[in-house]
């Protein structure tokens, strides 16, 4: 797992950037002709990234596969199978080749998929577990996960143990406010959180930046097709 492989063009990172000769280097030093790149960023790019670009005019073809996620978001369950297959069908291949999983930061998107595979391949028992020692190899903190890819993990997890989601998402299509909120200097922004079975509380967002809720009640959606999750929701 690393972050981008040289500068982007399309992201200014902050703090560390890998150097594109060093890992060009690395990679055709003590893995020739055995690894292939997994790129989880929009940002794509064909296999003569390195191309001339390491000292001693090293020049060699480096396999990629390209998934876009778009933001920093959680790829859907269905494009997370298809990257652990992917990854599972290369590595079976040749017992010397290895996968490099990187993101934008190595955080996020690339620790998500690398749990999940560790996981896949029954290396350790739960995802939880795979989570945390990747993000311990890292030297991560647990806050570099997003909720939402923490949530696409507990699927995850639950899918491993024959548990599935429902085929149909829930869709929040209409709020309906009885009278107007308190507005304080002649403005407001209502904010509305929505939490796992259907609790939703409502309330106005200060100009500090705290939230007051006013009102709390229970959702009219099917409650028997919402799953449990990790975090609540925003919208």
């Amino acid at each position: 797992v690393m972050g981008f492989p040289g500068i982007p063009k399309t992201r200014k990172l902050e703090g560390h950037v890998n150097n594109r000769e060093a890992i060009a280097y690395y990679l055709e030093t003590r893995h020739p002709n055995h690894y292939r790149l997994f790129n989880l960023t929009e940002e794509e790019y064909d296999g003569l990234l390195f191309n001339n670009s390491v000292r001693m005019s090293l020049s060699f073809f480096a396999q990629v596969s390209q998934y876009n996620f778009t933001g920093y978001s959680a790829p859907s369950l269905g494009l997370l199978f298809h990257i652990l297959l992917d990854m599972e069908t290369y590595l079976a291949e040749d017992p010397a080749s290895v996968a490099v999983v990187h993101d934008f930061t190595g955080a996020g998107r690339a620790i998500l998929v690398a749990a999940a595979f560790i996981r896949w391949e029954g290396w350790l028992s739960s995802t939880h577990e795979a989570l945390t020692m990747c993000l311990t190899r890292r030297n991560l903190p647990h806050e570099a996960m997003l909720p939402s890819q923490l949530r696409f993990l507990d699927y995850f997890e639950s899918i491993m143990n024959g548990e599935f989601p429902p085929p149909v998402a829930l869709k929040l299509s209409r709020i309906t406010l009885a009278s107007l909120p308190p507005v304080e200097q002649g403005s407001c922004r209502p904010v509305i959180e929505v939490r796992p079975a259907g609790i939703f509380e409502l309330g106005v967002q200060s100009a500090e930046g705290g939230v007051e809720f006013l009102s709390k009640g229970k959702s009219h959606a099917r409650q028997r097709s919402v799953r449990p999750s990790r975090g609540n929701r925003r919208v």
